[in-house]
């Protein structure tokens, strides 16, 4: 599930702070390991 308030600050510039990037890119890496995890049987 993506939030999708992480891509603008400034909803009138798109603009998307590096610590935003960083939060999203780290949550989505999570997001498919667990994903992945579960596909393959893991825990």
């Amino acid at each position: 599930m993506i939030n999708e308030m992480w891509l603008v600050d400034n909803p009138k510039t798109f603009e998307v702070s590096e610590t935003k990037k960083r939060h999203f890119c780290a949550v989505t890496a999570k997001n498919l390991f667990d994903f992945w995890s579960e596909k393959s049987g893991g825990n």
